[in-house]
């Protein structure tokens, strides 16, 4: 007993031992410390900056600055390390917090130099992606009210010089409404600089003065309306999505004693030619243009698009009618849009036409309506809309 005794007070010796060794090691290294590095290095260090970046804050002369006011900037820290540090700069390193990417500092700066405010650099970095911004940047001058193009839901970069130019000869526009008609196109003339349009048998394809169908496109389902819902039997066709739906249109106008026919569908590319014509040359190319498609510009072509009448009325009277008030009011719930409104002309580049419905299905189509748009308006929404950067 007595020798597990002494065995006991031998290790707690041993344990003591180590223990003191341990203690001045610890002060002897922090001693060390004290002795190689000054209070202002540590006062950073406490700070959270970097050694490499302590060497640079003392060279610009910022320690005490930094250490007086207790700020550390990741940013800051950044332009230093990275060799882009701009003395100028030094309150903008301050305020703008880090991104995680390599060009940041170089934007900062670049936005900074051009001119841009810091209120104006906030919603830049807010709104556009670091590609975008590299744009921004290219331009090498300060973009007049640029917050005012970036915000806006439908800003496309790729358009930006368009919306520049468009501002500058339509100043009367607000700067949402330059971006709107330059999404649409309505920055060239009609029928320059079109598209051929890619899935023509998309139920949201769009066809106007910019859009185009393929020459020998025909809608893959097309189906004969029946007699009753027709302008006598000319044997219209329409595309097979769109029959259920006008005819349950049409039933339940017949129900509050309306009759909505027909008179026109589905027109193939050369059959559109020869009406194109007929209107040339008997009411002259201008007056033409207002109101029929060149061929392969026309939604007949899809299948998608109808004119009607009520009852045996000429389509030209279609306006004053009470089918076409009930339309105006209901067609939407059916998934149709009144496809040229009033007083939208300088947006769809035809004259008011009642009788002209499109479809585009039940959803989109009360958007439509809700919001007072045309097709067009709604397409370049939809086309332009911003996705999470």
């Amino acid at each position: 007993m007595l020798h597990n005794q002494r065995r006991r007070k031998k290790i707690r010796l041993f344990i003591l031992i180590i223990s003191l060794i341990f203690l001045s090691f610890i002060i002897m290294i922090k001693g060390f410390y004290l002795l190689t590095t000054s209070k202002t290095e540590r006062d950073l260090k406490k700070l959270k900056y970097n050694n490499e970046s302590i060497v640079l804050i003392i060279e610009n002369k910022l320690d005490k600055f930094l250490i007086n006011n207790n700020l550390y900037s990741k940013t800051l820290e950044a332009a230093l390390v990275g060799g882009q540090y701009e003395n100028q700069l030094l309150e903008e390193y301050l305020y703008f917090p880090y991104k995680e990417y390599d060009s940041y500092i170089s934007q900062l700066n670049n936005l900074n130099l051009i001119g841009y405010k810091r209120n104006d650099i906030e919603q830049v970095f807010n709104f556009l992606t670091k590609d975008e911004i590299d744009i921004i940047i290219q331009k090498e001058v300060q973009i007049d009210n640029l917050v005012s193009y970036i915000s806006n839901d439908y800003f496309n970069i790729n358009a930006l010089d368009r919306y520049l130019q468009y501002k500058q000869e339509n100043n009367s526009y607000a700067y949402d409404e330059v971006i709107s008609r330059v999404n649409m196109s309505l920055d060239y003339p009609f029928y320059e600089n079109t598209i051929e349009v890619p899935d023509p048998n998309d139920i949201l394809v769009i066809v106007n003065k910019y859009y185009k169908l393929p020459k020998d496109f025909v809608p893959k389902k097309l189906i004969k309306i029946d007699n009753k819902y027709s302008y006598y039997d000319y044997g219209f066709q329409i595309a097979s999505t769109v029959k259920d739906k006008f005819k349950q249109m049409a039933n339940d106008a017949e129900k509050e004693g309306l009759i909505i026919k027909v008179t026109s569908a589905y027109r193939s590319y050369q059959k559109q030619m020869g009406i194109y014509n007929g209107y040339v040359k008997k009411n002259g190319f201008e007056a033409a243009e207002m109101f029929s498609a060149r061929p392969g510009y026309s939604e007949h072509q899809t299948g998608l698009a109808i004119d009607v009448i009520s009852g045996n009325n000429p389509y030209s009277y279609f306006q004053t009618t009470k089918e076409y008030k009930w339309l105006k009011d209901n067609a939407h719930k059916y998934g149709f849009i009144l496809r040229y409104p009033e007083n939208k002309s300088d947006i769809t580049g035809y004259s008011f036409e009642s009788w002209h419905y499109r479809y585009v299905g039940e959803e989109v189509a009360k958007y439509i309506y809700e919001n007072n748009l045309t097709f067009d308006e709604y397409h370049a929404m939809m086309k332009n809309k911003k996705t999470n950067k």
